[in-house]
């Protein structure tokens, strides 16, 4: 939503932006972004780390929503 568009196209390992969460990078995962033209950095740290926190491939590695409300970018 922050970025208004969807952060991968399918949740297969090819997907060039799906690739970097399967791999847990998220720096290449927003490099990728930003050579698409997205303005990656129009938002704050904290914000793409929770971005990516919840796009995590295993869901019991995703934040609960009680995590989401203590986050920092919550916070912010």
């Amino acid at each position: 939503m922050v970025f208004q568009r969807m952060p991968f196209a399918r949740a297969v390992n090819q997907d060039r932006h799906f690739k970097w969460i399967v791999m847990d990078n998220a720096d290449n995962f927003w490099k990728e972004h930003a050579k698409d033209q997205i303005p990656v950095d129009s938002v704050s740290e904290n914000c793409k780390s929770l971005i990516f926190a919840l796009l995590y491939r295993q869901p019991e590695l995703r934040p609960s929503i009680v995590d989401v409300l203590q986050d920092a970018w919550f916070k912010e």
